[in-house]
Formats: C-alpha cells, structure tokens, sequence
C-alpha cells in the first residue's frame, strides 16, 4: 500500500459554528483539488449531518483514492507479466522470454 504525502491545511481554532464551517470547507477545497468529485455538497451539509450527503462523500473518497491506487497497480503488474511471459496459442503453454 502505497502513502501519498499532502500538504495539510491549518484548521481554524474554535467551536462555534462558523469555524466549523471553514473547517470542512479547507477539507471539500482540498477534495475539489484532488479531482474527488463533489456535486451539490457544501460545507453546511456536513456541519449540520445530513447523513445522506457524508455518507456519499466517505464512499466517493474511497473509491477516488482506494480504487484508483488498486487499479494503477494491476495495470503495472499486467504489464510487468506480459513483458516476462508470451503464450503460444497453437500449444496452449506460456513460454517465459
């Protein structure tokens, strides 16, 4: 599994409802910059827990980042196996080069 480093952004101090805001707001600007896509989600959504649209965000940010990092690597290892190995169709046997 492969860690990516990002730069991370300094939350604001408080609890109050606006710093909350600006808060999850640094965090969807962060997504938005990432290429997570986010449709009709702002801040106030999460602020104020609608569940349907958190839950959406979590599932679309695994499948951006979890996903994409399993699919990149299958695509080097098929890769990698067919530069080492060829198959003979007529004999049905993988031949290693």
């Amino acid at each position: 599994m492969s860690f990516v480093m990002f730069a991370q952004p300094n939350p604001t101090k408080g609890k109050m409802r606006i710093h909350c805001l600006e808060n999850v707001d640094k965090s969807l600007t962060f997504l938005n910059e990432q290429r997570v896509h986010l449709e009709n989600m702002g801040a106030h959504d999460i602020v104020d827990g609608n569940p349907r649209l958190t839950l959406g965000l979590i599932w679309t940010i695994i499948l951006r980042f979890q996903v994409y990092s399993l699919s990149t690597r299958s695509l080097i290892g098929i890769w990698s196996f067919e530069a080492r190995f060829t198959k003979n169709f007529m004999t049905k046997t993988w031949k290693k080069l």
